[in-house]
């Protein structure tokens, strides 16, 4: 009996030091009143069809002269933040885009005051990402913070190899056009022409993305506001969170021992059948 209460008082001593480190935690930090609306903007992510495109461009030496390696990539930060100073961080926001040299390229803002949410994808040179993240980082309490880099170098010669593909077109057309022939057979290559030139157009619109004059990375940020909670709340919270890890921990302890308990007694009863098995039974000769 005393061996059970010894047990009994140990484990209540975890469970109880277990919402103290909690408690002290939570009242020591912010801490949002509605997680569930947290954790849905934490596992939300930008979709953004902006396309930005950077450039790295190094030289090599080789036996043969300086070989240029002309790199594209695509670069995306994705940061979450809670604020419960939404007005003031908000301005910080705006003046650590405007200090970066940055661009806001979209902007979204919905719910009213005290659950308010802010969205923004910014665009920000090659040379300024590292910083412009870094004043992003300090404001209000990030969340999720996932950087992303995705190299576009064969899509852009792709777009280069079309390009001069629709060129070589357009030139043969041009060439036939000027030999001569009937009105329908010119109104055909006419229209060929302008067909070439469509497409001409819309490749130059898409590679003007990649070309160095507008070179960005890019930059997610939400934020959303929330309430600071107070110290009920807090330890509410406290509590919930102690009480469902202190839960968890005792079902993996049961199921070890019930595991081992199983274990040891196959292997018990393995070994009695053994020794049954190779022992002689008295009296034989």
């Amino acid at each position: 009996m005393k061996n059970f209460m010894r047990i009994v008082l140990a484990l209540l001593a975890v469970y109880f030091l277990l919402f103290a480190a909690r408690a002290i935690y939570d009242l020591a930090t912010f801490e949002d009143t509605d997680h569930n609306y947290n954790i849905y903007y934490e596992s939300e992510r930008m979709d953004s069809k902006l396309l930005n495109v950077a450039s790295f461009r190094q030289e090599y030496a080789t036996s043969v002269g300086v070989e240029v390696l002309d790199q594209k990539y695509e670069k995306i930060a994705t940061l979450v933040s809670n604020s419960i100073r939404f007005d003031e961080e908000e301005q910080n926001l705006r003046n650590a885009i405007e200090e970066s040299l940055a661009v806001v390229q979209m902007e979204n803002r919905m719910g009213l005051e005290g659950a308010r949410r802010l969205r923004m994808t910014i665009g920000v040179r090659p040379e300024y990402f590292e910083a412009a993240v870094e004043r992003i980082e300090q404001i209000g309490r990030i969340t999720s913070f996932t950087t992303t880099t995705t190299d576009k170098t064969y899509e852009y010669r792709q777009m280069l190899a079309e390009k001069e593909k629709l060129l070589n077109q357009k030139e043969r057309y041009e060439a036939l056009k000027n030999r001569g022939g009937n009105i329908t057979e010119l109104l055909v290559v006419e229209d060929r022409i302008i067909e070439v030139e469509t497409l001409l157009q819309h490749q130059s619109v898409m590679l003007g993305d990649y070309s160095d004059d507008n070179a960005l990375c890019t930059i997610n940020f939400t934020m959303h506001e929330g309430n600071e909670a107070g110290i009920l709340r807090k330890l509410w919270n406290a509590f919930v969170w102690s009480t469902l890890a202190y839960l968890s921990f005792l079902g993996i302890l049961l199921f070890t021992c019930g595991v081992a308990y199983v274990i040891l007694a196959v292997w018990k009863y393995g070994k009695t059948a053994i020794e049954k098995t190779t022992s002689k039974p008295k009296g034989d000769s």
